[in-house]
């Protein structure tokens, strides 16, 4: 619904399908939209509504990013998203064991985030992902997704330029990913 918004897209019951749209969804949409300060109480796309839907993820991690920046945590929610977005990073046989090293109490986000730190710190390597039975090809996805949103968060947000974004908290980073 985000997508259909920042094309003008105002009404759904303004487009033509073959069959007959449920209308119950898209007010559910339009009302986390609204939560998420995308959409106004007119239901018109905001200032961080643009600015979200113009970030290649879900509507609900691009909440989380937005928050993100104004908490110091942008980077780090953003390859949360991108882990999210493109799926599991473990092969289907990867062990428990093999999966230990980034499991944290905090959860799967933050796991995920681990998972993603030590995949930059080893340089990316294909050779490396074997010994955590870790998908080089779902890493390498998520890293380009990663690299995507950065891109649009440093020409799209003066906030997240004039802000560090050392991501040291991690109590803001998961405030920022209930955001969402």
């Amino acid at each position: 619904m985000l997508k259909l918004k920042s094309i003008g897209i105002n009404r759904i019951a303004d487009l033509q399908f073959y069959d007959p749209v449920d209308a119950l969804p898209a007010y559910k949409a339009i009302a986390q939209l609204h939560a998420f300060g995308a959409v106004d109480d007119l239901g018109q796309l905001t200032r961080e509504g643009r600015f979200m839907a113009s970030l290649p993820c879900d509507p609900r991690y691009a909440a989380a990013i937005h928050d993100a920046v104004a908490r110091g945590c942008a980077l780090q929610v953003a390859k949360i998203a991108a882990m999210v977005e493109i799926g599991w990073p473990f092969l289907p046989n990867a062990t428990d064991a093999e999966k230990a090293p980034f499991a944290v109490v905090q959860g799967d986000h933050m796991a995920f985030l681990n998972v993603f730190i030590s995949f930059e710190k080893n340089n990316m390597s294909s050779r490396w992902c074997p010994k955590y039975g870790l998908n080089y090809a779902v890493l390498e996805k998520a890293n380009r997704l990663y690299e995507s949103i950065v891109a649009r968060l440093k020409s799209g947000s003066p906030e997240f330029s004039s802000k560090k974004q050392d991501g040291k908290d991690h109590v803001a980073i998961r405030k920022s990913i209930l955001i969402g």
